[in-house]
C-alpha cells in the first residue's frame, strides 16, 4: 500500500530479532526469567498479557515468525484508530510488565513487537524508511551509490535522493561522531545550556577535534558526518548569539552546513 491504512502496522527493519534463528529470550537473562515459575511459553503469555494462561499469539511464538515478521524498530506507523482501538493501551501495558522482570536496553522496541504479535498481526517491514547503521539490515543502496561527498558537499545534495530512508537514527558512534559524548547526569545537555560554561563541554571540544577517518567505509562516513552535521545545526539555531554558537564554525570545519 501506498499509505498506512486500518489495520496495517509497519516499522523499520533492525537488527533486533533479526534473524529467525535469534531466540526471542535472548533479551531476557535466565536470572530475571526463573523467578515467575513459569514455562517460557507462559512467560510471554503472561507479559503480553498479564495471565499466564489467557489467549494470545504470545503463547507459540516462534523464531521463524519473530524473525521475518518483527524483527523491527522505529519508526513505527499505525492508522490512528489502531493506535486508539488497541496498539498504544496493550504496548504500554506489556512495557510495564516487561520492566518488571526486565529493565535493560531497547525494552520499548521489544515491547512494539509484543504488541503486535499479541494481536496477531504481522508487521509490514520495510528497509528504507531509516538510516540507523552499516552494520543493520537497511537499504544502503542510494548510499553506496553515490558519488556526493556528505561531509563537505550541501545537505540538499546529500539528501536529495527521495529513495534515502527519510529518518536518521544518530546513536551510532564513531571517532566522528557519538550522542555519548553529550550525556551527563550532572548537568543538562548542551543544548539546554549554550552558555559560556557549556562551551568547554568535554563532548563539544571533542567534537571540534574530530576528524574524519579516511580509511572510513562510505556507509559510515555518510551517517557519521550527516549525524555530525545535523547536530552543528541544531547548535547553531538553539544557540543563537550565546558563547556555545560560536563553536559551530569550529564543528563545522571542512563541513558545509
Amino acid at each position: 500500500p501506498r499509505r498506512v491504512v486500518k489495520g496495517l502496522v509497519a516499522g523499520q527493519r533492525w537488527g533486533i530479532f533479526a534473524h529467525p534463528t535469534n531466540a526471542v529470550s535472548q533479551y531476557l537473562p535466565d536470572t530475571d526469567r526463573n523467578f515467575t515459575n513459569m514455562t517460557e511459553s507462559e512467560f510471554f503469555t503472561w507479559i503480553c498479557t498479564g495471565s499466564p494462561t489467557a489467549k494470545s499469539g504470545c503463547t507459540n511464538i516462534t523464531k521463524k515468525e519473530v524473525g521475518y515478521f518483527h524483527a523491527t524498530g522505529v519508526p513505527y506507523m499505525a492508522h490512528r484508530e489502531d493506535w486508539e482501538e488497541w496498539l498504544a493501551d496493550s504496548w504500554a501495558d506489556i512495557t510495564g510488565r516487561f520492566h518488571q522482570v526486565y529493565d535493560g536496553y531497547i525494552v520499548e522496541m521489544l515491547t512494539w513487537s509484543f504488541a503486535n504479535i499479541h494481536r496477531g498481526k504481522r508487521e509490514l517491514v520495510v528497509r528504507n524508511l531509516q538510516m540507523c547503521s552499516p552494520g543493520y539490515p537497511e537499504d544502503w543502496r542510494v548510499v553506496d551509490n553515490s558519488t556526493i561527498d556528505p561531509c563537505t558537499e550541501p545537505m540538499e545534495r546529500v539528501l536529495g535522493d527521495p529513495m534515502l530512508g527519510h529518518f536518521l537514527h544518530y546513536t551510532m558512534r564513531s571517532n566522528v561522531w557519538d550522542k555519548r559524548w553529550f550525556q551527563s547526569e550532572e548537568m543538562p545537555h548542551v543544548l539546554a545550556r549554550c552558555d559560556a560554561a557549556a562551551a568547554q563541554d568535554p563532548g563539544l571540544q571533542q567534537l571540534v577535534t574530530a576528524e574524519v577517518d579516511k580509511n572510513m567505509t562510505r556507509r559510515w562516513k555518510w551517517h557519521s558526518c550527516v549525524s555530525r552535521r545535523f547536530f552543528a545545526a541544531g547548535l547553531k539555531r538553539t544557540c543563537a548569539g550565546q558563547p556555545v554558537a560560536a563553536l559551530v564554525e569550529k564543528i563545522s570545519a571542512g563541513f558545509s552546513l
